[in-house]
């Protein structure tokens, strides 16, 4: 008995498309099994430059910025007779991936692992800082930001 070409197309058709529907299952269900890791903890909110727009160098006080941004982390005083607030938050990120967690539900040898698990990430501490006089009027702020200090990482390529 021979098979027409159409219904052998359309098997293979139905075929693939089984296949690419489990990988997409797999995929879904991989990072709820303990394959895929993503860690991000900021501690202190972020400052950025919409919260920080009331400002206005040789006007605002000092009490104007603690009621709007909260106690700042330090308070450190200048040689001029100023002070600067200073502000301080942490970013923390760690992400890993485990391309050999499948292969523990096959049979191993030895007791021998194969997890293969790229991991990556950082921290960085961001800073805000506010220049006062000796009238705890301000006179300057600047911001100082990690750059990619802490970034995720998924592939080795």
């Amino acid at each position: 008995m021979k098979r027409s070409p159409s219904i052998v197309r359309e098997s293979v058709n139905l075929f693939w498309r089984g296949a690419g529907m489990a990988l997409v299952l797999a995929s879904l269900a991989m990072p709820t099994t303990g394959c895929i890791i993503i860690a991000h903890v900021s501690i202190n909110d972020e400052i950025s430059n919409e919260k920080v727009a009331f400002i206005h160098e040789g006007r605002t006080t000092f009490k104007d910025v603690v009621e709007e941004l909260g106690a700042p982390t330090r308070i450190v005083g200048i040689k001029s007779g100023g002070t600067v607030a200073v502000y301080q938050f942490l970013d923390i990120r760690y992400s890993s991936v485990n391309y050999g967690y499948l292969t523990k539900f096959a049979p191993q040898t030895q007791g021998q692992s194969l997890d293969l698990v790229l991991a990556g990430g950082g921290l960085g501490i961001d800073t805000f800082e506010v220049t006062f006089n000796e009238r705890w009027i301000a006179q300057h702020y600047v911001f100082a930001k990690h750059a990619g200090a802490s970034h995720y990482v998924f592939w080795p390529f």
